[in-house]
This record gives C-alpha cells, sequence and structure tokens, in this order.
C-alpha cells in the first residue's frame, strides 16, 4: 500500500472538523454584514432625491447644497448636517473624513444664497444607507429650524409652507448601521475563513501525506528483513567454520593412531 497519498483517520477527522468549523464561521460573519457583499458588487442605488419614507441600506445621491451643522456625536467625530434635496431640508449623517467637503460647500451655499456668487459650482456625491430619523437628533433639527426659519425663508433656502422638513437622515459610509470600515473588515475575515475551508476541503478530496503512522514506518521491514539475512549468513559461516575445524581435528587423531599402531608394530618385531 502507498502510504503517501493517505491521510490516518485521526488526522481526517480534524481537518474535517477545522473545515467544519470555519465554514460556519464565514457564513456567520457575512450574516452580521447582512450579506453587504452582494449589494456592493451590484452597485448603489442612484437617488435622484431623498423625500420622506425613502430608506435603503445601500444608496448613493448627489446633494448639491448643505446649509449648516445642527447637532455632533461620538465625540466631534460625527456630524448631522442640514442638507437639501429637492427643496426641502433633509439631514446627513457625516463621518469625519467629509468635513472638509462639507464646510466649503457651506461656505459656498450661503455666498450664492446671499447673491455674492452666481451659484454653488460643486457637489458632494454620497454612498451610505437611508432610514428614519431618530427621535433625539429629530428635536435637535426642530429646534436649529426654528433658529433660522427667518434666515431660511429671507434667503429662499426653503418653501413658504409647512411640508419643509424630511425627517429621513442618509447615514454616509454605512450599510445600515453598521459603518464600512466594519463591513470591510468582516467580509475579508469571512473570505479568509471561507479559503481555508475551501483548502480543507481540497486536502480530504485529494489526499496529502500529513503523518506518517507510527506503528507501520515506510522501509523499517526491508531494513529488519536485511539484518536478519545478515545475521544467518553469519550463523552459516559459523557453521562451516566449526565443521571445518571438527574435520581436521579428527584428521589429526585418525594420523596420531595410526602413527601409534605404527609403533607398537615395530616394537613387536
Amino acid at each position: 500500500m502507498n502510504m503517501e497519498n493517505i491521510i490516518n483517520n485521526k488526522m481526517r477527522r480534524t481537518i474535517f472538523i477545522l473545515m467544519l468549523a470555519t465554514l460556519i464561521a464565514s457564513i456567520a460573519l457575512l450574516s452580521i454584514t447582512g450579506f453587504a457583499f452582494v449589494d456592493f458588487i451590484r452597485g448603489p442605488v442612484m437617488l435622484p432625491s431623498i423625500s420622506e419614507g425613502t430608506s435603503g441600506k445601500y444608496m448613493s445621491v448627489d446633494v448639491l447644497a448643505v446649509v449648516d451643522y445642527y447637532a455632533e456625536a461620538d465625540g466631534g467625530s460625527t456630524r448631522y448636517t442640514a442638507a437639501m434635496s429637492d427643496g426641502k431640508i433633509i439631514t446627513l449623517i457625516l463621518p469625519e473624513r467629509y468635513f472638509g467637503s462639507a464646510e466649503a460647500m457651506i461656505e459656498e451655499t450661503f455666498a450664492w444664497l446671499n447673491a455674492r456668487s452666481d451659484g454653488i459650482s460643486q457637489y458632494m456625491r454620497i454612498t451610505g444607507s437611508v432610514g428614519p430619523l431618530e427621535s433625539v437628533a429629530r428635536a435637535k433639527l426642530d429646534e436649529w429650524f426654528e433658529d433660522n426659519l427667518e434666515d431660511l425663508l429671507k434667503n429662499h433656502v426653503i418653501p413658504d409652507d409647512d411640508d419643509r422638513i424630511v425627517y429621513v437622515a442618509f447615514k454616509v459610509d454605512h450599510y445600515g448601521d453598521m459603518s464600512y470600515v466594519w463591513v470591510y473588515t468582516l467580509t475579508f475575515l469571512a473570505t479568509f475563513l471561507f479559503a481555508f475551508a475551501i483548502v480543507c476541503c481540497w486536502i480530504l478530496v485529494n489526499g496529502i501525506i500529513v503523518k506518517k503512522p507510527k506503528d507501520e514506518p515506510v522501509g523499517d521491514g526491508e531494513d529488519e528483513e536485511g539484518d536478519k539475512d545478515e545475521e544467518n549468513d553469519k550463523d552459516e559461516e559459523g557453521d562451516k567454520d566449526d565443521k571445518d575445524g571438527q574435520g581436521e581435528e579428527g584428521n589429526e587423531e585418525s594420523d596420531d593412531a595410526a602413527g601409534d599402531a605404527a609403533d607398537d608394530a615395530e616394537s613387536g618385531e
């Protein structure tokens, strides 16, 4: 039997358990992300505007005007931002990497509203999830809106009617409630574990040398037979030497006996 293509049963069980465990862990990690990789492959849903009731985990929209910040969270690393969409106020929840772009757009928006420029020359394309604005942020938005209502109406930022605010939040760089950083990290770990499970499966199907069994080492039997043959040869040579020695001793005894007989005969004469 060729031992190089066989894995002992204990090692096969260990590899099978590893394969099953890593496969389950991979699926569990992907389920935590909501299988976001499927939507990432398809690409985000492009929205022309954001209105009441809009929701989705992976959306994209072009923001043409940013009005102001009205709240902060996470120690200042997240800002709730009032922006314009289809003539109404919406909320953008921006991570820190967007602060520079948002501030530049706020300045340009106010310059345009105060007739200091002909228009807004830049826009910001954002991607993330869209959902209802939570109650705490909603209360802060209402407070900010009341404080700035006169200026908003004076500069014609919003229409002079009651339907001015859309209580919907665009959570930038988030898939649902999970940030892209966590989504990418968990997806990478899941991919690594899945690849490891595939390797384990390949090992089980094809078979490779993992460990030589201790009870049947390759080549030991031949060595033992060789040792036995050498011992037998030595024994046979020893027996031959013994026989040759005994034969020589017998011949010497015969010669001695013959000599004694001849001496006796001479003495009798």
